[in-house]
């Protein structure tokens, strides 16, 4: 049973670190890499991009909502594969 459950998790992150490398293409190519300026927080003050363009900080002039969320979904998918990775070695 064990061994099977291992398989399983190292097949499930095995398939999620390749899609993260696609993913993080998918942001290279877009021009989505600094859609996200601050790490680990979105702008100083919010941990998430903005939702809509009234809630974009003043002051912040160059700022495509699209490309902050395409960046912020390859952080959370990050975030996923490395828990994944965890569950592997536990």
């Amino acid at each position: 049973m064990k061994k099977k459950l291992f398989f399983q998790s190292a097949v499930t992150a095995t398939i999620l670190s390749y899609l993260l490398i696609f993913i993080g293409g998918l942001v290279r190519v877009s021009g989505a890499g600094m859609g996200c300026e601050d790490w680990p927080k979105c702008f100083p003050d919010r941990w998430f991009p903005p939702l809509s363009s009234d809630q974009i900080p003043i002051g912040v002039d160059s700022f495509n909502l699209t490309l902050a969320w395409i960046e912020y979904g390859n952080r959370l998918f990050g975030v996923l594969v490395g828990i994944s990775i965890i569950v592997l070695t536990v």
